[in-house]
């Protein structure tokens, strides 16, 4: 029997930012409770392979009351509409962490699952107390610390030694982008690599997504004085989708094993985050030049590495939704091929080329072959250019 076909009319778009950022949180627990389960099938060590169980079961408790608190409310703003729920969609990939330092890494992001339930405090509706979400917020900061405590035990011997890989510099993944890589050229850029993999990372680039080292820690251990970068720690395929997860293009990659190298999606893409840049996956010409298939570019005019993202919208305190208001959003003829970024001087990013723009659920806001975006983050019209730019004295070099 074949399952239903639903269009794209039939799907419920959040509106309510609060309730769109909870089911992000209902499904980052979910995932972090698969991902302690899979943890704990594969440690050796009997009182963390204990603890990683404990905590996968405790974080599904944690899914009951967000999955009903979602169920228990509306998911737009129509009085009549459907209410919200989870969707269980993994937000990361599943695959096994080594031991080393596995535990820290899920502990770090069961704290940022804490902080950023903390920030959005809920009215209690019928059947819920105060208590229901303070008790989410007590588990998960029960668990992040039972994983801090976990002492991984690793065999030497099951861990082969790896021949040191050449680097062309080193620096930190996490250390701010300074003037002297303002210049988003060679000397901001690293080169590593090894028999089957040459890696490039660009720090003029990186806006610390964190997908890396998160997603990879023995390939990027961050802080680290001088080598850092260390490819030979993973299959080529697993790197292959750290690097397609990097958003800003600061890591891109070779192959040497005759794999596949990245194309151009089949549908160009730009992304609206919240606070925050634009994300384009697309094949990239911007200022008439090759770019690539992944970019984030700035909209809050505040870069020093315009047109792209240097993170300087947090500095700045940017204040941006990544949910704007649907617009003209008809099919178009074709949704891939070159896409042209084109900054224009104190002016806004003109953008030709077939683009779905999206916002940062994924709902379509526009469509479209031809359009002027804000740079200098003061439109009225976001994310669009509404000459705002004049006012303001924006000053941004372009064409």
């Amino acid at each position: 029997m074949n399952p239903p076909v639903h269009s794209a009319s039939e799907r419920v778009h959040l509106s309510d930012p609060r309730i769109a950022r909870w089911v992000d949180i209902g499904n980052a627990i979910y995932t972090t409770s698969l991902r302690c389960l899979l943890q704990g099938f594969t440690v050796r060590e009997r009182r963390a392979k204990a603890t990683w169980v404990s905590a996968s079961f405790a974080l599904m408790r944690a899914v009951v009351p967000v999955g009903q608190g979602l169920a228990s409310r509306l998911g737009t703003a129509d009085a009549d509409g459907p209410h919200a729920g989870l969707t269980f969609t993994p937000l990361r990939t599943l695959s096994r962490l080594p031991e080393n330092g596995a535990a820290s890494f899920v502990a770090e992001r069961l704290g940022q699952l804490k902080a950023r339930a903390i920030e959005l405090p809920v009215v209690p509706v019928a059947g819920e107390t105060e208590k229901t979400w303070t008790d989410v917020i007590a588990l998960l900061a029960a668990q992040e610390a039972a994983l801090r405590g976990i002492e991984n035990r690793v065999d030497a011997a099951a861990v082969p030694s790896a021949p040191e890989p050449v680097v062309a510099n080193s620096r930190s993944i996490d250390a701010p982008v300074t003037a002297s890589d303002a210049s988003y050229g060679a000397s901001s850029v690293e080169v590593v690599e090894d028999d089957k993999i040459t890696v490039h990372f660009d720090a003029a680039r990186c806006i610390h997504s964190r997908h890396c080292v998160l997603d990879a820690p023995t390939v990027f251990k961050a802080n680290t004085p001088g080598t850092w970068i260390f490819p030979d720690t993973v299959p080529v395929e697993t790197l292959v989708g750290v690097a397609h997860n990097c958003s800003s293009g600061a890591i891109g990659y070779v192959r040497k094993d005759g794999g596949p190298e990245e194309i151009a999606p089949s549908v160009n893409q730009l992304r609206i985050r919240e606070n925050g840049p634009y994300a384009v996956h697309a094949e990239l010409i911007v200022d008439q030049k090759p770019d690539g298939y992944r970019a984030t570019l700035c909209r809050c005019g505040q870069s020093n590495t315009k047109p792209w993202c240097d993170g300087s919208h947090v500095k700045a305190g940017f204040v941006a939704t990544g949910e704007p208001e649907s617009g003209k959003v008809d099919p178009l003829a074709a949704r891939d091929g070159p896409l042209n970024v084109a900054p224009q001087k104190n002016g806004p990013l003109h953008v030709t080329g077939n683009i779905e723009i999206c916002a940062g659920t994924g709902r379509t806001v526009a469509r479209t072959t031809d359009t002027r975006l804000c740079r200098c983050g003061q439109s009225k019209n976001k994310p669009f250019c509404d000459g705002s730019h004049r006012a303001a004295g924006f000053v941004a070099e372009g064409a």
